[in-house]
């Protein structure tokens, strides 16, 4: 796991937002750390679209 990481989750698991753009999303790592639900949309250039961690909408 990249250092970064759990710091950007921990961050947004304190701040508990309504909605997340999650730029680039990669492999949709984030969602699968937040400890509550939010609407998140991912956006990526280069990776296909994660089938299974639920993203609202993926765009490529």
């Amino acid at each position: 796991m990249k250092p970064y990481r759990p710091i950007v989750a921990n961050i947004l698991n304190e701040l508990r937002p309504a909605h997340i753009l999650d730029a680039p999303s990669g492999s949709g790592w984030l969602a699968s750390l937040l400890k509550f639900d939010a609407s998140m949309d991912g956006l990526d250039l280069f990776a296909p679209p994660p089938l299974d961690i639920g993203i609202l909408k993926m765009l490529i």
